[in-house]
């Protein structure tokens, strides 16, 4: 009789699981690191929106400076005089138009 050969296959047995338990463990590095940097890009947005607006407000108090110091510069290069008494015109019932 010939005689059968028996295969051990538990060796085989353990590779394939050590293949999968890596696998798995890639799997789970990559999904971890994947929601890492969407939590850094949400709090990165945050920061960015709250920039902006801080941003504006900047850009606002800058544009109501310049212009207060243009008004100035050009009331200075105009040799305007300060007044002193103001004479309003008055109006009576004669000179007003009716409509």
């Amino acid at each position: 009789m010939r005689r059968v050969k028996k295969t051990n296959y538990t060796l085989l047995n353990c590779v394939f699981l050590a293949g999968f338990l890596l696998i798995i463990v890639v799997y789970l590095i990559q999904i971890n690191t994947t929601v890492s940097y969407s939590l850094d890009m949400k709090r990165n947005n945050q920061q960015l929106e709250a920039l902006q607006v801080q941003n504006e407000h900047l850009v606002k108090a800058v544009t109501e400076i310049s212009s207060v110091g243009n008004i100035y510069a050009s009331s200075q290069s105009l040799n305007l005089v300060e007044t002193k008494d103001i004479a309003y015109i008055e109006l009576s019932e004669e000179t007003l138009v009716e409509r």
